[in-house]
């Protein structure tokens, strides 16, 4: 599956940069009975749904000429989203003063789930100002606690 996986993600790579895009990741996927090859895009300054399409339909071009996957499956072709994961420190380094959402593995206060402002980060830990039953603090989260770092959406 490593090798198939690799090889679509060539063939996306070299279709997103046709349409100045860039890939992001590309996941084959099994999600209530449905085998999805899932393809995340990104393109500077925002992604449009008509972008998407383009990509989908290059994308679904070049795989039909190679058969990498017998059984049926669904192309899924979108952009990350307002809530991107976070997946590099660059992308963590770059998303300082935004709001988000860390997912760990042990719990911290008593939750697996912190949402709060970045407002460090370093090769280690990330910091944040949370708000957590009332109060506000500053949480630091050592990196191999962290299973998900990505942005989020205040309400």
């Amino acid at each position: 599956m490593k090798e198939k996986l690799k090889k679509v993600e060539e063939i996306a790579t070299k279709c997103a940069e046709e349409l100045g895009m860039e890939i992001v990741s590309v996941d084959f996927v099994h999600e209530y009975g449905m085998k999805i090859l899932r393809i995340i895009a990104r393109k500077e300054p925002v992604m449009s749904i008509d972008d998407s399409s383009a990509l989908n339909r290059k994308i679904s071009d070049e795989l039909d000429k190679y058969d990498l996957f017998p059984d049926e499956y669904y192309l899924e072709v979108s952009s990350e989203g307002i809530e991107k994961e976070l997946r590099t420190n660059d992308e963590i380094k770059a998303a300082i003063g935004e709001y988000i959402c860390i997912r760990t593995n042990k719990k911290i206060e008593g939750k697996r789930e912190i949402y709060g402002d970045l407002i460090a980060f370093d090769d280690n830990k990330v910091t944040i100002k949370a708000n957590l039953k009332g109060q506000t603090k500053i949480i630091e989260i050592d990196v191999e606690n962290i299973k998900k770092i990505r942005l989020a959406v205040r309400f």
